[in-house]
């Protein structure tokens, strides 16, 4: 459904670098919305979420005026964040949450 749901192979390379320790994510599936600096929601799915960050995946990212700093709203858990653009893929970004969220609120149906 939409591609959503394809993993890349990592490279040999890939798999030498050392991990850098990170907080335990949350999988997960819930609609979200990014809103831009000209108010511009654009409609995705949240894939993962930790106190620090979150990972969202969109159908495409091709003609969004995307910027590093944006709102990130996700109804189902009542998250309402404004975040930091840290990485981003043909339809994915990964943000980190300028304040970071306690686990009663990550763990919130």
């Amino acid at each position: 459904m939409f591609n959503w749901f394809k993993f890349k192979r990592s490279s040999k390379a890939q798999e030498e670098k050392p991990m850098i320790p990170r907080e335990p994510r949350v999988n997960t599936f819930a609609e979200a919305y990014i809103v831009n600096q000209y108010n511009l929601k654009t409609p995705g799915a949240l894939v993962n979420l930790s106190p620090t960050g979150a990972c969202l995946r969109f159908m495409s990212l091709s003609g969004i005026l995307l910027s590093d700093k944006i709102e990130v709203r996700v109804p189902m858990k009542s998250i309402r964040e404004s975040a930091t653009v840290i990485w981003r893929d043909n339809n994915q970004i990964g943000v980190e949450f300028n304040n970071t969220m306690t686990r009663s609120r990550i763990n919130r149906a």
